[in-house]
């Protein structure tokens, strides 16, 4: 059910994490030429998200039945679990991050449509919680950029796309990356989704019209491109570029340049 998390070359060969029809978060993974799956020992609501800080370590958070955050982690043998917050309530799907080992940031938005942060500098709790502002309409991607810089970007109620700042623990920051890149009158549509590369941040979202397109922090400005494509859906950013479902349900992949098909049909 939903959208699984997957990273590489980590634990396993690949390592991929999704819920089931019963809703049971599982973990699949490549070894030695084979496909396992192993339970996860919980009932989750959303779909989950990963990040690994190094090998042989791997951390998943997804919302458990009680709207509340859960915190999955795997360092060998087996896998343990934690509740994250019994103060944060949250609805749909979260985002993660680590900056490096036993660091892990959740972004996530309340019922109140607001964005909130947890941080964690153990791995596990204790987690600390604030609330980071702005109003959702989707949910948010995020981004740890380095020089203790935390990077959060959400489609706000007048689709525009928002970033929030966080340098070294200080105050949040906000500005509207499409006034920032003079593209006010592009209305976004779902969730953005951001990604890191040789240092620049790019935000990927879909326009109102059904157009993959770029916010790009470059030379400390943002710039703004639209790349066609007649798309669904929401992207998912990968370095150096973003993968997201054509109006046939197949899967496409921008490159950054152009247009791969990668075939399937996804609903």
């Amino acid at each position: 059910m939903g959208v699984p998390a997957v990273f590489q070359n980590t634990v396993h060969t690949v390592d991929g994490f999704f819920r089931d029809p019963g809703n049971r978060l599982l973990h699949i993974f490549h070894s030695s030429g084979k496909w396992f799956v192993q339970p996860m020992n919980g009932v989750v609501i959303t779909d989950p998200v990963a990040v690994s800080w190094g090998v042989n370590r791997f951390d998943v958070i997804a919302l458990g039945g009680d709207y509340k955050l859960y915190h999955w982690w795997w360092t060998g043998g087996a896998v343990q679990r934690e509740l994250v917050s019994n103060n944060a309530l949250g609805l749909g799907t979260p985002a993660l991050v680590t900056s490096g080992a036993n660091h892990l940031d959740i972004f996530f938005r309340g019922w109140d449509r607001t964005l909130y942060h947890l941080r964690s500098t153990t791995g596990i709790a204790p987690w600390t919680l604030e609330m980071v502002g702005g109003t959702l309409l989707d949910f948010p991607s995020a981004l740890a950029t380095g020089g203790g810089t935390l990077r959060a970007c959400i489609r706000d109620a007048s689709s525009q796309l928002w970033e929030a700042v966080q340098v070294n623990g200080g105050a949040w920051q906000w500005a509207s990356l499409s006034a920032a890149s003079g593209s006010l009158g592009t209305p976004i549509a779902g969730s953005p989704s951001a990604s890191l590369k040789n240092g620049t941040v790019t935000m990927y979202a879909r326009t109102a019209a059904g157009n993959l397109a770029t916010f790009t922090f470059l030379a400390g400005k943002w710039a703004f491109a639209s790349h066609g494509g007649n798309v669904s859906g929401s992207p998912t950013a990968i370095p150096g570029g973003a993968l997201i479902r054509g109006q046939s349900g197949a899967l496409f992949l921008f490159d950054g340049v152009s247009w791969v098909p990668r075939g399937g049909i996804f609903d």
